[in-house]
């Protein structure tokens, strides 16, 4: 049985752990321009226009307007966390740290970490490069 030795995170470099918005959203201030297009009764298709965005995504937050649904801010849930968090979490988990042992180091959640590592390993480590660092044992 090989030991395996478990790199320090204090040796990796700083990384913040924050949720970030999907640059590929749309601002704030494009909801609210919607949202106000929506309450004086414009439909998503001259919303669309108006606003020079794609008419699915205006039909989407129309529905969501009528429903009641529709904000201006986007929730929470609609951030994600950057490629080098993700890649560092799996990476710990390689490293065999537990999912406990993860979370505390990371806040980021359990289910969370399990859902990228779970899917790192259905592509093999293929789809996106993660390197786990030898120790000198395994040499």
């Amino acid at each position: 049985m090989t030991a395996v030795t478990k790199t320090l995170p204090s040796e990796t470099p700083e990384i913040s752990y924050e949720r970030v918005r999907p640059k590929t959203y749309a601002t704030d201030e494009k909801r609210a321009q919607a949202l106000e297009l929506f309450r004086h009764g414009i439909g998503y298709t001259k919303a669309s226009r108006i606003l020079d965005m794609s008419p699915n995504t205006l039909r989407d937050w129309h529905r969501a307007f009528i429903k009641g649904a529709f904000k201006a801010d986007l929730a929470d849930n609609q951030y994600r966390y950057p490629k080098a968090v993700r890649e560092r979490a799996v990476r710990l988990r390689l490293q065999g740290y537990s999912w406990s042992e993860i979370n505390r180091l990371t806040g980021i959640s359990v289910s969370t970490v399990r859902k990228w590592v779970l899917a790192h390993t259905e592509t093999g480590g293929r789809k996106t490069q993660i390197l786990v660092e030898r120790s000198e044992s395994e040499s």
